[in-house]
């Protein structure tokens, strides 16, 4: 069950903590974290417009619960004609902590973070989980059976992945029956909900999207904070809500290209591997999951994508020269030009001469495939006809699209060609970035084959 917010409560700004007012806060995955204010209040400390930053919000729901609201901004406003003032009746924020109020997301610090994909299940191959049940005085009671967790020491701290309930059955003792994937990170060090974030929550769910074939969803996502006074099996989470969480509604059958049971015996390897690149690689990850996370997508917008991360890897990836000449080689060469061109020239043409040079050192998207190719074949192999006319197709077609000029249009790829080269391009993005895994060769060979017949298009 998704976590979801529909709450009536009270309202109050930390620094005004007598001018409190009534309100409800409303969130769905996907959807805005939404306040909207019955009594208007005049929050504004001189002077009130829409997109105006309230900061921090902090709020007592009917039901006893507190809850923080973090960096939310005026998206409504109301006037009171009569007595000439005006105030914020709706305000949108970022981030919801259920069960504590903290001052900010700078100064607010946490050990451990969870959250639960749904719709993985066939990820974890195992024939489901199975029940113990046995009779006591107090009625049935049942026992769970999961399979082993899985455990990866990183820089930061520790990452644990098991097959659970939900988050509840352990903090509430509210059981339900729907089986999910929990990944649990405890850093070495507290570390902001932001930088846990970034770090640990979008590269998991990115690996785990990877491994399915498609963008997963985040289910749940907690934060804990441990307290020396209090034994840490006793601290009860905060959950968190997120406006920009990852979410996707598509339960369909998928075919994984890789299961846990195959990586179990290189995961913190794999794990180690795949923070990395994902700090390294940020831009390449960003643009492939910006299309195995649409919904729908232009064909040619998903061609651009997949043409600059192509580049971008080449670029970015440690197997690669991003220069076609050494630095040092290419500043003899540039020297040596410079001294017979004569001083004739214009400043602005002594500039373009510079950037020609710059250019000239680095290798074109035509030779940055062509390498891309040689090294990735066998995950590609069979999609893209030649080598040599896939790499100057997609040149062309790129150029085409990005610079259009009559005279490059009527060579540039369209409908079932266009679908082609997009289907490869994407095989090949996969292709790279399955390589910075570190599987072992054997399991990446099969990993490559099943991605060969698997597509987002």
């Amino acid at each position: 069950m998704r976590n979801t917010l529909h709450d009536r409560g009270k309202w109050w700004l930390p620094q005004n903590p007598d001018q409190k007012t009534i309100g409800e806060v409303t969130h769905d995955p996907g959807q805005w974290i939404t306040l909207t204010l019955h009594d208007t209040p005049d929050w504004s400390r001189g002077g009130f417009r829409e997109g105006f930053q309230l900061g921090t919000i902090y709020g007592e729901l009917a039901n006893g619960r507190i809850l923080t609201l973090w960096d939310c901004s005026c998206t409504e406003i109301s006037s009171d004609l009569k007595n000439r003032t005006s105030g914020c009746s709706q305000a949108n924020a970022s981030v919801a902590l259920l069960g504590g109020h903290y001052s900010n997301a700078d100064d607010t610090t946490f050990d451990e973070i969870g959250f639960c994909f749904e719709h993985v299940h066939r990820w974890w191959q195992h024939h489901g989980f199975e029940c113990d049940f046995a009779a006591t005085h107090e009625g049935l009671s049942v026992e769970y059976i999961f399979p082993p967790a899985f455990e990866a020491d990183i820089p930061d701290g520790r990452i644990t992945i098991h097959r659970t309930l939900n988050k509840s059955e352990k903090y509430y003792q509210n059981f339900t029956l729907s089986s999910e994937i929990a990944c649990r990170f405890t850093s070495r060090m507290p570390m902001t909900l932001t930088a846990m974030r970034q770090r640990v929550l979008r590269p998991m769910v990115n690996l785990i999207s990877l491994a399915v074939g498609r963008m997963c969803s985040v289910a749940d996502i907690w934060a804990i904070q441990h307290c020396p006074q209090s034994p840490q099996e006793h601290v009860v989470p905060i959950d968190v809500f997120l406006a920009d969480d990852m979410i996707d509604t598509n339960e369909s059958d998928f075919e994984p290209l890789f299961t846990a049971d195959e990586i179990r015996p290189c995961f913190d390897g794999l794990v180690n591997g795949w923070l990395r690149a994902s700090e390294e690689l940020q831009q390449v990850i960003d643009l492939y999951f910006g299309v195995l996370g649409a919904r729908q997508i232009y064909l040619r917008n998903a061609f651009l994508n997949y043409a600059q991360a192509v580049e971008a890897y080449h670029d970015l990836s440690r197997r690669f020269r991003a220069l076609k000449i050494e630095k040092g080689e290419y500043k003899r060469r540039a020297k040596e030009i410079k001294a017979i061109v004569t001083d004739d020239l214009s400043p602005e043409s002594k500039q373009t001469l510079e950037d020609a040079i710059g250019l000239a050192c680095k290798p074109s998207l035509q030779e940055r495939l062509a390498e891309l190719i040689d090294v990735h074949w066998s995950g590609i192999a069979g999609h893209v006809g030649s080598k040599d006319e896939f790499s100057r197709s997609v040149k062309v077609t790129r150029n085409a699209l990005t610079h259009p000029r009559k005279s490059g249009r009527s060579k540039a790829a369209t409908g079932i060609e266009l679908a082609k080269l997009t289907r490869g391009l994407e095989l090949l993005v996969r292709a790279c970035l399955i390589s910075e895994l570190g599987l072992p060769e054997e399991l990446k060979t099969e990993v490559l084959r099943r991605s060969r017949v698997s597509s987002r298009l």
